[in-house]
């Protein structure tokens, strides 16, 4: 376990009384730099106790290990690709009343954990999330897509009318700065495999869990106060070409969600109102297009992503000679077995 040294006032001391008992999952792959940087922004934590274990997806070496070992934090090893079945991986693992998910790319705040926690005082609520910043100054990043909701406390359940709107394209915050209530993962299915990176569908995999947990009478809460800084792209050009990745996601992530959910009238008003421009008055940061991007780029971005998202719902159904992403699954499930460093 990590025991950071911070200078605790009175308030904190007595809010540590009663701080529920966290555990933080880092996933990572071949990262072994970023990682160790993780590491040591999570050290400085101002939490009263917290365990951190890294889930290595689909590793080429033991780079990660190591990097987990030396910073005496727990090691889980997931041979299978998907950041979605390395969360889950990871939050079994986790025997905590608290499970915090942050990328290992990403540099938390020293309260960031502390403020997660206190969200967790009401019993409706099964996540807390954050605000995410870049964690350096881009040459154009003016548009550059980090999670700043204003800074008001956002609560949403299914009071909010438009609910599955928001909690599915990215009202009520991200993936790379998110803490759960851990029973719900007893009660749910958990992240589903099928989305994030790593998967058919590589992205939007966090706002599907927000999503199914509201519908399931939870309530999910977003607070300035917890932040993480994460990269953003330093380029023009890599602003441009992430961009147009995340146009073709959110494309086949709609699809995706057209087929597989209950709510397909409201994925249809969703992507009908974005087609006619019209504003979304929960939104207090809307990610702009980087200039020089033309339509028809945007446009077959769109049809590649609707495309992929139809294919990832049909693959499923086929015969599985014919599964490509199956057997791809097959051959990784036969690399290194699960394993635990640093207990």
């Amino acid at each position: 376990s990590l025991e950071p040294v911070q200078d605790w006032n009175p308030l904190m001391i007595a809010a540590a009384v009663n701080a529920p008992t966290c555990w933080v999952v880092v996933c990572t792959r071949n990262r072994p730099d970023a990682l160790h940087g993780c590491l040591q922004a999570l050290e400085q934590l101002a939490y009263p106790r917290f365990e951190v274990v890294v889930v290595d997806n689909a590793p080429s070496d033991r780079r990660a290990c190591e990097v987990a070992r030396k910073a005496g934090v727990r090691y889980v090893g997931e041979p299978i690709s998907g950041l979605s079945r390395a969360r889950n991986t990871g939050a079994r693992a986790c025997s905590s009343d608290v499970i915090a998910f942050i990328d290992d790319d990403a540099v938390p705040d020293p309260m960031w954990l502390a403020h997660l926690a206190a969200q967790f005082d009401d019993p409706d609520v099964a996540v807390a999330t954050g605000r995410t910043l870049p964690l350096l100054e881009a040459a154009d990043a003016s548009g550059s897509d980090f999670t700043d909701l204003g800074p008001s406390v956002i609560r949403l359940d299914r009071c909010n009318p438009r609910w599955f709107e928001i909690a599915s394209f990215g009202g009520i915050g991200n993936g790379n700065n998110m803490a759960f209530r851990r029973r719900v993962f007893k009660e749910w299915q958990g992240f589903d495999e099928r989305l994030g990176r790593g998967a058919p569908l590589s992205s939007c995999e966090e706002h599907r869990a927000f999503a199914q947990l509201i519908d399931g009478g939870y309530a999910v809460v977003y607070t300035p106060k917890a932040i993480v800084r994460h990269p953003v792209p330093t380029t023009l050009e890599k602003h441009q070409r992430q961009y147009i990745q995340s146009r073709a996601e959110l494309a086949a992530y709609a699809v995706f969600l057209f087929v597989v959910t209950r709510q397909r009238w409201r994925v249809a008003r969703y992507v009908a109102e974005a087609v006619v421009g019209t504003r979304r008055n929960w939104r207090f940061h809307t990610e702009r297009a980087p200039r020089a991007v033309s339509r028809w780029r945007l446009a077959r971005a769109y049809v590649a992503g609707a495309c992929r998202g139809l294919w990832t719902t049909i693959e499923p159904t086929l015969p599985y000679p014919a599964r490509p992403h199956a057997a791809r699954l097959s051959r990784n499930a036969k690399r290194s077995p699960v394993g635990i460093a640093g207990e």
